[in-house]
């Protein structure tokens, strides 16, 4: 996937790349920021999983 804007060369731990398949922008973001994210946004959630480039899944 293209990058669209990617953060890190500002001391940003995200990226935006596009989807032209279909229409979509998909942003990737560190994991470590996924307890802060689940704490605001999603009080008690359940962790979203990793994906495992390796695995072939």
């Amino acid at each position: 996937m293209p990058v669209d804007f990617s953060g890190c060369p500002y001391g940003r731990p995200f990226a935006y790349h596009r989807m032209d398949s279909v229409g979509a922008r998909v942003e990737l973001v560190d994991a470590s920021r996924q307890p802060a994210f689940l704490d605001r946004w999603h009080p008690g959630g359940a962790p979203m999983p990793a994906l495992d480039e390796t695995s072939g899944a």
